[in-house]
């Protein structure tokens, strides 16, 4: 992603630049998105099952804290991307389609280790998306807003 985004002195490409960069390698960038967020959810399950049964002490564990936080990070920038990706009017119909199923396999575990706040953020970023999405985007995006709307913060999201 950062070849697409970056220089290799670390200026980022115009923004024309940029999405020649991103069209050329469209279908290597969605694969690897889609293989990230099947890799988050065999993730974020563990880390779920492994929050839901540790102690009070254990959770307050800064270096568990930092994890969590990590995890909700990687989780909110990974559906940023693809919340974006599916109003890309140059995005390929099966990319789109790519995207779309990965995410929906792991929308549900996503939302486990986000913040209320974060996924506050999501649910607005959805809705701006769904504005400009084609039809065969918006029934997904309708479904992560209603996952992402939940605002109960237990599990992994608890670690903070």
């Amino acid at each position: 992603m950062s070849y697409i985004s970056k220089r290799a002195d670390g200026r980022r490409f115009k923004p024309g630049e940029q999405q020649k960069r991103q069209a050329s390698l469209q279908d290597e960038t969605t694969l690897a998105i889609a293989a990230a967020d099947l890799c988050g959810k065999r993730m974020l399950v563990a880390a779920t099952a492994l929050a839901a049964n540790s102690s009070a002490a254990e959770l307050r564990d800064p270096h568990r804290i930092a994890g969590a936080a990590q995890m909700r990070n990687g989780m909110a920038q990974l559906l940023e991307g693809t919340v974006e990706a599916q109003s890309d009017r140059d995005l390929r119909p099966s990319n789109r389609a790519l995207l779309r199923e990965s995410t929906m396999e792991m929308a549900d575990v996503g939302a486990v280790p986000m913040t209320p706040v974060q996924r506050a953020d999501m649910s607005a970023r959805i809705d701006t998306a769904i504005k400009s999405a084609p039809a065969t985007s918006t029934a997904m995006l309708g479904r992560l807003r209603e996952i992402y709307s939940r605002v109960g913060c237990t599990g992994s999201c608890a670690v903070r």
